[in-house]
C-alpha cells in the first residue's frame, strides 16, 4: 500500500499530462482546403451577413461548403462564411479515451503493488479505482467540451482558445488552464 501512495502522485501526473492534449482545444481552419468535414456533419455556419444557418454537410471542396438545410440543398462560398461550427459529440468518446488511460495507468500501478496493495483491496481494487477514475475523468472532460466547436474561423475573424496542462512541483500538483479570446 505505501508504495502505491508513493507512486500514486506521478501516476495521476502521467494521467493529466495525456488527457490535457485531448482536452486543449484546437485552432479553427482558416481556408476550406485545410477544413476537414465529413459527410453528414451537423455543423452551424455562420455568414459575413450575421445569418446563421444549421445543417448537414454533404461535400466539402476548396472554395464551396455544400449542406443539406430543412431538406433543401445549399451551397456556400468561402468568401461568404464567417465561422463553421461542429455540433458537440457525445461523451463516449471521452469515456473511451479514460478507459484506455485509466487501464495503461492500472497496468502500471500493478507493477508496484504487492497483492495486498490499496488497503487490502487488492489488485482488483487497484484496477477498479484507476479504470473507474479514468473513464470519470474521460466523461469529464468530454462534458466540458463547449456545445459547439469551430472548425473554421474566416482569416481577420475573432479567434478563441483554451487550454489545459498539468503542474508538478515536489509539494503537490495542480491544473493550469489558459483562456484567450
Amino acid at each position: 500500500m505505501l508504495r502505491l501512495l508513493q507512486v500514486a502522485p506521478i501516476i495521476a501526473s502521467l494521467f493529466l499530462l495525456v488527457t490535457s492534449s485531448y482536452a486543449a482545444a484546437q485552432t479553427p481552419a482558416t481556408s476550406f482546403a485545410d477544413l476537414r468535414l465529413t459527410s453528414g456533419t451537423r455543423v452551424t455556419v455562420l455568414e459575413r451577413t450575421g445569418r446563421e444557418i444549421t445543417g448537414r454537410v454533404t461535400a466539402l471542396s476548396s472554395d464551396t461548403l455544400s449542406l443539406v438545410v430543412d431538406n433543401k440543398p445549399q451551397q456556400m462560398k468561402e468568401a461568404d462564411v464567417q465561422r463553421i461550427s461542429r455540433q458537440r459529440d457525445s461523451v463516449t468518446n471521452g469515456a473511451l479515451w479514460g478507459l484506455g488511460v485509466g487501464g495503461a495507468l492500472a497496468a502500471a500501478a500493478l507493477t508496484t503493488c504487492d497483492p495486498n496493495c490499496n488497503g487490502g483491496a487488492g489488485r482488483g481494487g487497484a484496477v477498479a479505482f484507476f479504470v473507474a477514475g479514468g473513464v470519470g475523468f474521460g466523461i469529464l472532460v468530454d462534458w466540458l467540451i463547449p456545445g459547439r466547436t469551430t472548425v473554421y474561423e474566416a482569416p481577420g475573424g475573432r479567434t478563441s482558445s483554451t487550454a489545459i496542462a498539468p503542474m508538478l512541483t515536489r509539494r503537490g500538483g495542480g491544473l493550469m488552464i489558459g483562456v484567450s479570446f
